[in-house]
């Protein structure tokens, strides 16, 4: 009975672990997709000809790394 409470435990912590962890993943997925979203209009800004929003994205790379 001890080691199935002793087992119970650790999986209740493994899944405190795995919902803490996805929920940094959601996070960070989530970023990603705001940096593509910029990105992506930053490009299109680019591609249309309209100079006057232009950014520096080898300073963005940089600031990201």
């Amino acid at each position: 009975m001890e080691a199935l409470q002793r087992s119970k435990k650790q999986l209740e912590a493994d899944y405190h672990a795995v919902l803490d962890e996805r929920v940094e993943l959601v996070a960070e997925r989530d970023a990603y997709k705001c940096k593509l979203h910029r990105l992506n209009h930053e490009c299109n800004v680019l591609l249309n000809g309209n100079a006057s929003g232009i950014i520096d994205l080898d300073a963005l790379v940089m600031e990201n790394r």
